[in-house]
C-alpha cells in the first residue's frame, strides 16, 4: 500500500480545484448524489482532513 499523508484543512480556504478532486472522488464510491448536494454538505463543516499521496494526489 502506498503511504499516504494527512492534513486538517479550514474548509473555507480549500481551492475550487480541491473540492472538485474531493467530489470526483465521492462520486466514484456514492451513488445518488450530485456536486450541488456535495457542495452543500462540504460548506456545513468547518475543517476536512485530507489524504494525499507522496505526488500531492488526493487519494481520501
Amino acid at each position: 500500500m502506498a503511504d499516504l499523508y494527512s492534513s486538517i484543512e479550514k474548509v473555507t480556504r480549500l481551492t475550487a480545484l480541491v473540492k472538485g478532486d474531493m467530489f470526483a472522488l465521492y462520486d466514484k464510491y456514492y451513488d445518488a448524489t450530485s456536486e450541488n448536494l456535495f457542495l452543500k454538505d462540504l460548506s456545513d463543516k468547518q475543517w476536512v482532513v485530507i489524504l494525499r499521496d507522496k505526488s500531492g494526489r488526493l487519494k481520501g
